[in-house]
């Protein structure tokens, strides 16, 4: 994992976060700035994870799932 963690690996689908980590402040900060990737995945919500971000909720994280994009370069989902 911390080879995920020092490529920045990580991902998170905004469209599978519980509701009431979508109204969190960081994770409403964490959209404002964040990248999306809806053309490297095949399915829609998938946004960069930045690590400073992800960090702050690492006590609601339950474990990473290995995702690929279209081009078959894997990435880990956070979730939550």
């Amino acid at each position: 994992m911390e080879d995920v963690v020092n490529e920045n690996l990580l991902v998170i689908n905004s469209r599978k976060l519980p509701a009431d980590l979508q109204m969190d402040e960081v994770v409403q900060a964490f959209e404002e700035g964040m990248v999306t990737l809806d053309d490297a995945f095949n399915e829609k919500g998938y946004v960069v994870a930045y690590i400073n971000s992800v960090a702050e909720l690492s006590a609601r994280i339950k474990h990473f799932v290995p995702v690929k994009d279209k081009n078959g370069e894997v990435f880990w989902e956070v979730m939550f």
